[in-house]
């Protein structure tokens, strides 16, 4: 308990204070069969990890489980609370002439190092996520750093001076457009340093670099390093589109608008515009920089219902070991992944809530390839969004061996939406990704799927024999939906699959490998099925309807696979029953065309009910930890704004034709959508 004591003997009346109180009376006192370590309700502050490794329980022995106690919300947090006695108005003369006068009244500052706060030293000069630093929370919510400009406004390069390859150990120049950066080049002679983010080659590579000079008469900037491939477009080199987006970060002088803040690397000093009155402001600082829960070669740990807030890595961390289970867990404002399995076997996520996070939400790596060894990890039930605010490209929901081996893994039943870039990854070898809900995904950068795979042979050592099946992928307008790219050495079987609203609906890249392609649909996107055909590809019983520039492109098809897949001039005439029925009718033209095609059960598309979700009106919702989260499909969007979209609701179901419209004239405001600003899509009632 937060009110307990270290010289407590574990009992209601006389809890202990920490978890390692309760872990190391465990292990000292033996287990005797299984124990829970109930939570009671509160705030646990952690300034370090709490570890559970093979010294304290080693070998198999019945599970340990660290449960939220009934009807109560413990919550561990990584983070140092900010009080009204930590702040007050800045006085320094330097650090005053650098804030804009509008400002200046409302700005307040905290000393960093008064407080103990430790990852506040300068950014490497060059890095793809936030670079390290601590992030400030307020009220339950990731303020953003200071930026210029503001929102999800951007500053174009005007021309590359020269592209700065690293490799070549030179540095990027280029000229650019905003005066703005004359302000910017007396900070730097003052001896503050400066870094700009951008996608300075392509919209699927992000990086930020440390600024040399900013020369205000050429109007240039120069980095100190280089990056690789360097900066100015891949298409259109050496000097670039002239429309490379850009920005800068953490510089006090664009503290400008309610919430914003920067980091003072010379003084040490925190700079913020409060979002709130003091009154209505919990303040925070994340500044842990290794997990939160750290289990090392450990068996049967289990964490149920428990919330997990900040940090600036990994919030769980699990190396080794087998059976370990993280269930009914709600985890928040991490900076990198919310979970991340590193080896080990049969370990398994189920029904948590992982939304705004630095990266990754899941992380699956176990087996081997030689021997072909299946891990028997899951991920199954779990609401993933809002993540990747950070490490924007290449980070999925779920990977399951994109970038490390992950042999024979079960990734299912999740929702997933809302991110930059990817939604799922996987690769390696035995993989099963099904049942899964995706959507609102390729929010910033395109050429990526909803599900997506790149073989890193040199990684995994080889992959093959994955199935993805029965997955609903829709409304990505700038992403594709089943994307199998370049080094795939397949077979991967993809069959029962509905995708709508995308780019490309199912892409394939490689020319040489076979491909095992069945009893999928493909509608209202761009291009139905893009892929290039081999004499041995199973490719039969597509179906494809009102995609825009192709419902078949097929490279090298035989005339059997091509007349195994025509085209429809109808649409498939899912139910649509209440907005969430996507089942076919048995008069659907789907069977007409193809009367042996094998249709996904549409009722098990996401999430499902279990002894840690269950299911209301309001959507689902976690049952144990009394969690706070709203479920609701979009928490940023109001009920006035529902309403109004009322009869869009009702127009695209009128034929029973498509999934969701495309909303083609429907925008979000920007105000209700800060982070990406993106064309809103309405989704199924049940996720409302």
């Amino acid at each position: 308990s937060p009110s307990g004591s270290s010289e407590g003997d574990g009992s209601i009346d006389s809890p202990f204070a920490t978890l390692e109180d309760a872990r190391d009376h465990l292990a000292t006192h033996g287990l005797g069969g299984s124990q829970t370590v109930y939570l009671r309700g509160g705030t646990y502050y952690r300034r370090s990890t709490f570890e559970i490794n093979s010294s304290d329980f080693s070998g198999s022995q019945p599970p340990i489980r660290f449960r939220a106690y009934p009807d109560e919300k413990p919550i561990i947090s990584a983070t140092v609370p900010i009080t009204s006695s930590d702040v007050y108005a800045p006085t320094d003369p330097e650090t005053i002439s650098r804030i804009r006068p509008e400002a200046l009244s409302q700005i307040v500052e905290v000393d960093l190092e008064a407080l103990g706060i430790v990852n506040i030293e300068e950014f490497p000069e060059t890095f793809k996520d936030h670079g390290g630093i601590i992030e400030l929370i307020a009220n339950a919510q990731r303020e953003p750093i200071a930026r210029y400009p503001n929102g999800d406004d951007v500053m174009t390069m005007k021309r590359v001076l020269a592209n700065g390859s690293r490799t070549a150990g030179d540095v990027g120049v280029f000229e650019y457009r905003d005066p703005r950066h004359a302000v910017w080049a007396e900070a730097i002679a003052s001896g503050h340093p400066m870094w700009l983010k951008g996608y300075y080659r392509v919209v699927w590579q992000f990086d930020a670099l440390k600024v040399d000079t900013i020369d205000p008469v050429a109007e240039t900037v120069t980095f100190t390093t280089g990056i690789s491939n360097g900066i100015g477009s891949k298409y259109h080199r050496p000097e670039g589109s002239g429309e490379e987006p850009y920005w800068v970060e953490n510089m006090l002088e664009e503290v400008d608008q309610p919430g914003e803040w920067s980091v003072d690397f010379v003084n040490k000093k925190l700079h913020y515009y409060p979002s709130a009155s003091w009154t209505d402001l919990t303040l925070e600082i994340s500044d842990l920089k290794t997990p939160i829960v750290l289990m090392n070669e450990v068996n049967d740990i289990h964490w149920e219902g428990i919330t997990f807030v900040g940090g600036l890595t990994n919030a769980i961390l699990v190396t080794g070991g087998d059976g370990n289970e993280i269930k009914g867990c709600h985890v928040t404002l991490t900076n990198k992944d919310a979970i991340h399995i590193d080896g080990g076997s049969n370990h398994l996520v189920q029904s948590c809530d992982i939304h705004h996070i630095g990266a990754a939400g899941i992380v699956l790596e176990g087996g081997s390839v030689e021997p072909l060894v299946d891990c028997n990890h899951r991920a199954t039930n779990n609401h993933i969004h809002h993540f990747c605010a950070n490490d924007r490209v290449y980070g999925g929901a779920v990977e399951a061996g994109y970038q490390t081996v992950c042999v024979g893994a079960r990734v299912d039943h999740n929702l997933v939406h809302d991110t930059p870039h990817v939604g799922l990854l996987f690769g390696s070898y035995r993989n099963i990704i099904e049942y899964n809900h995706i959507t609102r995904y390729s929010l910033v950068s395109n050429d990526m799927g909803g599900i997506y795979s790149y073989i890193h042979i040199d990684r995994l050592g080889g992959a093959g024999d994955n199935h993805v099946r029965y997955n609903l992928v829709h409304d990505a307008p700038n992403g594709d939906g089943i994307y199998m790219d370049y080094g795939d050495p397949g077979p991967s079987h993809i069959y029962g699959n509905i995708v709508a609203n995308v780019d490309r609906a199912f892409l394939y890249k490689d020319p040489d490998n076979d491909h095992d392609i069945h009893d999928n649909i493909a509608i209202n996107s761009r291009v139905g099925y893009q892929i290039p055909l081999t004499p041995n590809s199973v490719f039969e019983r597509n179906y494809a309807y009102n995609n825009r520039d192709a419902d078949m492109s097929l490279s090298n098809a035989s005339a059997t696979q091509i007349e195994a897949n025509s085209p429809s001039a109808e649409a498939p005439s899912f139910v649509a029953l209440n907005n969430e029925d996507f089942t076919l009718p048995e008069d659907s033209p789907v069977y007409a065309q193809y009367p042996e095609f094998q249709a996904p059960d549409a009722s098990l598309f996401g999430l499902y009910e279990d002894e840690y979700r269950i299911f209301s009106d309001e959507g689902f919702r976690p049952v144990l930890g009394e969690s706070t989260l709203d479920l609701q499909f979009d928490s940023q969007l109001s009920e006035k704004y529902l309403l109004e979209w009322s009869t869009d609701l009702q127009s695209w179901f009128t034929d029973g034709s498509y999934i969701i419209g495309t909303g083609s004239e429907t925008t979000i405001p920007t105000a209700l959508d800060p982070l990406y600003s993106q064309r809103f899509y309405r989704l199924q009632k049940r996720f409302r």
